[in-house]
């Protein structure tokens, strides 16, 4: 209903990633940071994605940005 709005796909990666569907879930997290890089819970949720398909590295990269956007999320 609002293809341009982050945190809707955020949302839905969340809702993805509770049901085990963890590569549809990055998709959706991939695509609220491409429409809004400040999105931190969007990174985050990227990265857990990564870390449950087992890329390690990538999971890194998606935590490091998320720390820029917010150096205090412990």
């Amino acid at each position: 209903m609002c293809p341009k709005n982050a945190s809707y796909y955020g949302n839905r990666a969340a809702t993805l990633m509770m049901l085990g569907r963890f590569r549809e879930a990055l998709g959706d997290a991939q695509q609220s940071v491409r429409l809004d890089d400040s999105f931190v819970r969007g990174h985050l949720r990227e990265g857990k994605c990564h870390l449950s398909l087992g890329n390690a590295m990538a999971a890194c990269r998606s935590f490091q940005r998320a720390l820029e956007l917010d150096h205090k999320n412990a």
